[in-house]
């Protein structure tokens, strides 16, 4: 914690038995995020790349931007 704390990094505590509230953020946020992401990803790797390489960091970035 003091690591994360050192980094500026946000720890984030959720109580047992909440993921119930948390799941409609899985569909109406997550799931778009996640067809547009994976859409975007199938381009980079088709101009160049392999299609069975796992996309790298940089091109994570690239996208999520």
């Amino acid at each position: 914690m003091l690591k994360a704390f050192e980094n500026n990094v946000h720890l984030l505590y959720l109580p047992p038995y909440t993921s119930y509230v948390l799941q409609p953020l899985d569909l109406s946020i997550f799931s778009p995020l996640k067809r547009y992401y994976r859409s975007k990803i199938m381009e980079i790797l088709e101009g160049g790349y392999h299609k069975d390489t796992v996309a790298g960091k940089r091109a994570f970035l690239i996208v999520y931007e």
